[in-house]
């Protein structure tokens, strides 16, 4: 056998041989009267000796063995030294049993019972010392176990058995609950604890030496002492502390709170009240529908067994607010644009709401006013504002419509003139893919001028032409050009009139780059043909009946720096061709 066992086996064999054991009163409902200012006073008892007043035992176990609880024996004891002294007082001052609570194999459910403890209230203190033996190198330990239990109401039996807690139904605490070996203390240890919630009563508090596999051929019985023993009432009333612990549902109209209050021993209920109403019990969560829109307050206390209630409640403030703000458009595109840009201008009735837009069918995404809106295609669009407030009431939209039109339309010549043409006109038609378009018309390097198709131009001199035309849709969208050329080239009608002698070119010494000028040729005939050329141009004209001056309009050509560009005219009439040339200064642009 062990060592530890067998000091404590032959520790209690020789106790009982001597009748040095203090059998304790082992009646099976352990009644024992209440031990002397037990009755709402503190009990302090450090088991110096055994039996103390007013304390008893039933030992249930199966089977129930040779011994119950025992005066604790010293270390220094003699013929049979005991395993370990007292926390405090004679060395043998402390109260214990072991595993021959019960036979050789069975359970141990040993109780030792305080005293009756009338006005035993929540919040009451209890706290004990235990162990058990120290445990050697090369020793086993065997677990052991011990358990607080409390019984309220009057009535302390532990019943029958070593299943049965009887009146005991409230485990306070369990020392090795687990039955683990090096668990229970080797050393004197305090456990302390309060008792728990409920109306004030009387009853006891019951150590229960609770070990299964017990016996001196077990695996889990050795020895337990307890010493020091303190039983206190609450000196003062509780005042209870009341916590919010989560509060939902603002700015919505229906709220709720959960609460909790502490000590949660003391704890007997609630009170709740909304907006300074009559106090109310209450539980938690509690609820509280259809609130009216603006500020509230609610607050709860808890009150303890006492009659005590908290004197500074949990309060919380909240505003109802469930009415969704407006959002308007003040300002954004009207009918058509030509512009792939739009910006819109919007406000509320709350001044704190936020803002989300949304563009046709996309998503909304958060704005603020003004809110501008890039690379729209052509076509129509829907732009849409929507406003938050504070609460998170989310308002109906407003919106706006409009369209894009930023694609000018494309013109066609579908009827180019004739070329050449022999009596001095050109006519044209044309059309675009926009029915509804209009149209203008130049006529070499003229000026752009209003036209319809069929376009007809008359009195067109000799020579080289170009006619231009462009069209601009209903929203002011204007094409590029397009253009025809043709050339103009009349009969040689042979001249009656005199005969081309000497001609004469005059121009302006010096023109601005890309700008107009006139050139005058002088000393022609009627029929006299024409030809002009400029700056990589040529102009070619026949002199109309009864002229002998011939006047051109030229463009001068686009220069980086100065130059001098030469300008060269000449007349054929009548079999003899004439030629004059000029040099003009072409000046760049500044």
């Amino acid at each position: 056998m062990h060592p530890i066992r067998t000091i404590a086996r032959g520790l209690a064999l020789t106790l009982a041989a001597s009748g040095a054991v203090a059998a304790l009163a082992t009646s099976p409902t352990a009644q024992a009267a209440e031990a002397p200012g037990a009755t709402g006073t503190n009990i302090v008892e450090n088991f110096d000796t055994v039996p103390a007043p007013g304390w008893t035992t039933t030992n249930n176990s199966t089977p129930v063995g040779s011994i119950s609880w025992f005066q604790g024996t010293a270390t220094d004891a003699t013929p049979t030294p005991g395993p370990f002294n007292s926390h405090e007082g004679a060395n043998n001052a402390y109260i214990g049993a072991n595993f021959n609570s019960t036979g050789s194999t069975g359970t141990i459910s040993n109780w030792l019972i305080t005293p009756m403890i009338t006005g035993l209230s929540a919040g009451d203190t209890w706290s004990f010392y235990t162990r058990k033996p120290t445990v050697g190198g090369g020793q086993t330990d065997y677990p052991d176990r011990l358990e607080v239990r409390l019984a309220k109401g009057g009535s302390c039996n532990p019943g029958t058995g070593a299943a049965s807690v009887g009146d005991f139904t409230t485990l306070l605490v369990s020392v090795n609950p687990t039955l683990v070996a090096n668990v229970y203390p080797q050393s004197w240890t305090q456990y302390s604890g309060v008792i728990p919630q409920g109306a004030p009563t009387s009853g006891c508090l019951a150590f229960r030496y609770f070990v299964t596999g017990a016996g001196s051929l077990g695996s889990n019985s050795d020895y337990i002492g307890i010493d020091t023993f303190r039983y206190t009432h609450g000196e003062d009333p509780v005042v209870p502390d009341t916590t919010i612990t989560e509060f939902t549902g603002a700015p919505g109209a229906t709220v709720s709170a959960s609460f909790t209050g502490s000590p949660d021993y003391a704890i007997s209920g609630y009170e709740c009240r909304l907006d300074g109403a009559t106090w109310a019990a209450c539980t938690s969560p509690v609820t509280y529908p259809d609130l009216a829109e603006g500020p509230h307050e609610f607050a709860v206390r808890a009150k303890a067994y006492s009659g005590n209630v908290d004197t500074s409640p949990a309060v919380r403030t909240f505003t109802v607010d469930t009415i969704a703000p407006s959002a308007v458009i003040d300002s954004a595109p009207v009918g058509t644009i030509t512009t792939t840009e739009a910006s819109v201008s919007f406000s509320s009735d709350d001044v704190d709401a936020t803002y989300e837009c949304r563009l046709d069918d996309g998503g909304w995404e958060e704005c603020a006013s003004p809110a501008s809106f890039t690379g729209l295609p052509d076509g129509d669009h829907t732009i849409a504002v929507r406003a938050t407030d504070t609460a998170g009431n989310l308002g109906a939209a407003d919106s706006t419509s409009f369209s894009v039109d930023v694609t000018a339309p494309e013109p066609s010549i579908t009827q180019a003139p004739l070329s050449p043409s022999t009596d001095g006109s050109a006519t044209l038609e044309f059309s675009s893919d926009d029915e509804d378009a209009t149209y203008e018309c130049r006529l070499d390097d003229g000026d752009w001028a209003t036209c319809t198709s069929p376009a007809t131009f008359t009195d067109l001199p000799d020579g080289d032409h170009t006619i231009s035309i462009r069209a601009t849709d209903r929203h002011g969208n204007t094409s590029t050009a397009t253009s025809t050329t043709f050339t103009v080239e009349r009969p040689v009608v042979t001249p009656t009139g005199p005969k081309l002698t000497k001609i004469r070119l005059t121009a302006p010494k010096k023109v601005r780059s890309t700008k107009k000028f006139k050139a005058t040729l002088t000393g022609l005939v009627p029929g006299a043909k024409v030809t002009v050329r400029w700056a990589g141009k040529t102009k070619r004209i026949t002199v109309p009946a009864g002229r002998t001056k011939l006047t051109v309009t030229l463009k001068a050509p686009k220069v980086k720096k100065n130059k001098k560009v030469k300008l060269t005219a000449t007349a054929t009439a009548n079999g003899k061709k004439l030629t004059a040339t000029k040099k003009v200064k072409v000046r760049a642009k500044r």
